[in-house]
C-alpha cells in the first residue's frame, strides 16, 4: 500500500468517526451574490479608526458589553433546546481578560471559559465590536466546539496509531508521523464548519443583545487587516485569524448571516 493511500484512509476514517462532532446549525451555502462580494468587502468595507484603548480602561470597556452578549447567548441557547449543561456554561463562564497581551486574539476553553486579549480590545473600533468576538466565543461554548475539537484530535491519534501498528513495519518515525498527521486531521476536521457556526449565531446574539449584526463582519475585516499590516513589518500573524482562520467563504457566510438576521430568518438546529 502507498504512503499516498495511507493519508487517505487516516483522513476518510477520522472523518467518519468524528461526524459525531459535525456540524449542528443547519446552513445553506451562501448564494451566488454574497461569494462575489466577499472579496471585495475584505479590501474596501470601511472601519472605524482603532480605539487604542488604554490599558487601565481594558477590562471596563469589556464589563459593560459582556452582560448583555452573555444573556443574549444563553436565551438563544435555551431557545435552540441546546443541552442545559452547555446553555448553563454560558451563563456561568468567566471572561478572562488578559490586560497585557497585545496579540490581538480571543478563546473559548475546555472549561467553558472565554479569554480576550488586550490587544484585540485595543484595537477595537467599537462597543459592537467587542461584543461580536465575545458572542462567537459564546456560541463556541453553547454548541462545545472545543470539547468537539479536542475529541476529534484524540480520534485522530488512535487511529493514526491503529494504522501504524499495520503498516509502519516498527518504523518508529512512521508511527509517530502517522500519529502526528491522525491528531492534525482530526483537530481541523469540521473546524471550517465550527467558525461559520459560531459566526452565524454570532449575528444573531448581536441582533438581540442589542448591538449591529454587522459587527461580525467589520471585526473579520478589521483583524485581516492588521494581520496583514504585521506580517509586513515581521510582527507576526493575529492570533485569532491563526485559531479562527479568515477567508472569503467564511466572510460570504457572514454576509448570508446578516441578511437572515434582519430578515427574521431563524437558527435552525440540524444535529445533536
Amino acid at each position: 500500500m502507498t504512503t499516498q493511500t495511507k493519508f487517505g484512509l487516516l483522513f476518510a476514517a477520522i472523518i467518519a468517526v468524528a461526524g459525531c462532532g459535525g456540524p449542528v446549525l443547519d446552513i445553506n451555502t451562501p448564494s451566488e451574490l454574497h461569494q462575489s462580494q466577499a472579496t471585495e468587502v475584505l479590501a474596501r468595507t470601511a472601519v472605524a479608526p482603532a480605539r487604542n484603548v488604554r490599558r487601565h480602561q481594558i477590562s471596563s470597556t469589556v464589563d459593560r458589553v459582556a452582560w448583555r452578549v452573555r444573556a443574549a447567548s444563553h436565551s438563544i441557547c435555551i431557545e435552540l433546546q441546546l443541552p442545559y449543561e452547555r446553555c448553563e456554561e454560558v451563563r456561568t463562564a468567566q471572561i478572562n481578560v488578559e490586560t497585557y497581551n497585545n496579540d490581538p486574539n480571543a478563546y473559548a476553553d475546555l472549561d467553558g471559559n472565554i479569554g480576550l486579549h488586550g490587544g484585540l480590545v485595543r484595537i477595537s473600533g467599537s462597543d459592537d465590536e467587542i461584543a461580536a468576538v465575545l458572542a462567537h466565543e459564546f456560541a463556541h461554548v453553547m454548541y462545545g466546539h472545543v470539547d468537539s475539537k479536542m475529541n476529534n484530535t484524540l480520534v485522530g491519534m488512535t487511529i493514526g496509531a491503529g494504522l501504524a501498528s499495520a503498516f509502519a513495519e516498527n518504523d518508529p518515525r512512521m508511527t509517530e508521523g502517522l500519529v502526528e498527521l491522525g491528531g492534525d486531521i482530526g483537530s481541523t476536521a469540521y473546524s471550517v464548519e465550527m467558525e461559520v457556526e459560531a459566526d452565524r449565531t454570532a449575528i444573531y446574539i448581536l441582533k438581540r443583545a442589542g448591538f449591529r449584526p454587522t459587527a461580525m463582519r467589520d471585526t473579520i475585516v478589521r483583524l485581516s487587516r492588521e494581520d496583514v499590516r504585521r506580517q509586513a513589518s515581521g510582527m507576526g500573524s493575529v492570533g485569532f485569524l491563526q485559531t479562527h482562520p479568515s477567508n472569503d467563504w467564511r466572510v460570504a457566510h457572514i454576509l448570508s448571516a446578516i441578511e437572515d438576521a434582519e430578515y427574521g430568518v431563524p437558527l435552525i438546529i440540524a444535529v445533536y
